[in-house]
């Protein structure tokens, strides 16, 4: 009679002999420490894979290098007149197209830290970078165009970055929206960067460069 009472008392609603044993639980609080931190690397890196190849979507600074290297060809050119300013590749047998950018010494490219590849790119570092080549192909001049009257609404003329969106302009790889908008400080989408790019490789091509 007690073992069919105590039987009872366990099966009784509501009793903590009803919840879930200790043996289920009690993993639980080791795991949080390890799965939160393993979850979290691994977020992390899935968030900058997708960052990386999703389209159309914001552009992250790995995505327009393989762009810049890859998808336009620029390499080609951009690597054989670089001449002394082009740094060590690493050692191995395929470089990545980052590594490829950075071995030209970019001014702006110089400033981009590893640990940043998936940080997303404003337009206004684009146009930055578009700067970059043209002053390295072209001649383009880094201050020629401050001070002089912005056909842009939204860029003063006072600006280093003004200038760089003039030189994209005058290369035909920027065009302002119907409001005379150019937006640097919006992140570039992907479609935006194929097609500046595009226009840049059409100017380079017409001067002869490419």
């Amino acid at each position: 009679m007690i073992r069919k009472r105590s039987i009872l008392v366990t099966e009784r609603p509501g009793n903590p002999a009803t919840e879930a044993p200790p043996a289920e639980q009690g993993p639980e609080p080791g795991k949080t420490g390890a799965a939160a931190h393993l979850a979290e690397a691994v977020n992390a890196l899935t968030g900058q894979l997708q960052q990386a190849s999703r389209a159309p979507g914001n552009v992250s600074r790995a995505e327009l290098a393989d762009m810049v290297i890859n998808d336009f060809d620029l390499w080609r050119w951009l690597n054989r007149e670089a001449g002394p300013k082009t740094g060590a590749l690493p050692d191995e047998d395929e470089p990545s197209s980052m590594d490829r950018l950075k071995s030209l010494k970019l001014r702006t490219v110089k400033r981009w830290r590893s640990d940043d590849d998936g940080r997303e790119v404003k337009r206004i570092e684009f146009f930055f970078l578009v700067e970059d080549i043209l002053h390295d192909t072209d001649g383009a001049s880094r201050s020629a165009w401050i001070g002089e009257k912005s056909p842009f609404t939204d860029a003063a003329s006072s600006s280093t970055g003004f200038n760089a969106a003039m030189n994209a302009l005058k290369a035909g790889v920027l065009e302002p929206d119907e409001a005379g908008r150019i937006r640097p400080g919006d992140e570039l989408t992907r479609p935006e960067a194929e097609t500046m790019l595009r226009n840049l490789a059409a100017h380079l091509e017409s001067r002869s460069i490419l």
